[in-house]
């Protein structure tokens, strides 16, 4: 049997959840008057939660979550929480490239659709998460033509990595992309920070990346972060 900390463990960043009622009414009572009326229309609308970041001295059984507002509400930053995991009714990844492409501004549909397409051909799925999930979760206006489009690519493979970063830099000549490469150890880096190649350049451990995980910030070298992918470990 899982303990709570195992459990806690199968949430990542930019996963999306949605709440039960008590947990809502938790939210609520936590954060300022001036935004009940925005956090009940998101109750009220069945919208999802992102999964983000554990905060330091979050309990053990709680999963942090955060709503972004869309652009012309107030506060335009993000409403930050936790809630009990037992709290939780769904939970899911973040969601596919292909479901929200017909979201995204019309000026980047096109571009995207070759995107998937040449993504499908080396057998890899990119992920979305930021304004253009929020757009397609909520019906809400997130997006401009120059809103960054946020690609989450989760290589599992050095030969996936290698397709996936080339389709990436290539397709990001054309398109406002950016975003976070996630590696099989949760760790994730923004993929434009990214430089070494397997059989192109040699992995030093002075290559160092900001890195992100759902338990906390830090500095990881390059040939640590590869090490967890399935054909690198020992």
């Amino acid at each position: 049997m899982q303990n709570n900390s195992e459990n806690i463990r199968r949430f990542q960043r930019h996963d999306l959840v949605w709440l039960s009622a008590m947990a809502w009414s938790e939210i609520r009572a936590r954060q300022p008057e001036n935004l009940s009326a925005l956090l009940r229309t998101w109750q009220l609308s069945e919208w999802p939660l992102e999964v983000r970041r554990r905060d330091v001295d979050a309990d053990e059984d709680r999963v942090c979550i955060s709503i972004t507002p869309p652009p012309s509400s107030q506060p335009l930053s993000k409403i930050a929480s936790c809630v009990r995991q037992v709290h939780i009714l769904e939970h899911q990844s973040a969601l596919a490239l292909s479901s929200v492409v017909e979201t995204a501004p019309e000026c980047w549909r096109e571009q995207l659709r070759n995107l998937i397409r040449d993504a499908l051909q080396q057998q890899i799925k990119f992920r979305v998460y930021g304004s253009l999930a929020w757009q397609y979760l909520t019906g809400q206006p997130y997006m401009s033509e120059q809103t960054a489009i946020e690609i989450l690519f989760i290589p599992r493979t050095t030969e996936q990595l290698i397709a996936g970063m080339r389709l990436l830099t290539h397709h990001a000549k054309t398109m406002p992309l950016a975003g976070e490469m996630t590696f099989p150890s949760g760790h994730a880096v923004a993929w434009k920070e990214w430089t070494y190649f397997p059989g192109e350049t040699t992995p030093s451990d002075d290559i160092r990346v900001l890195v992100k995980h759902v338990e906390q910030v830090r500095v990881m070298s390059q040939r640590a972060l590869l090490a967890s992918l399935n054909d690198m470990t020992d």
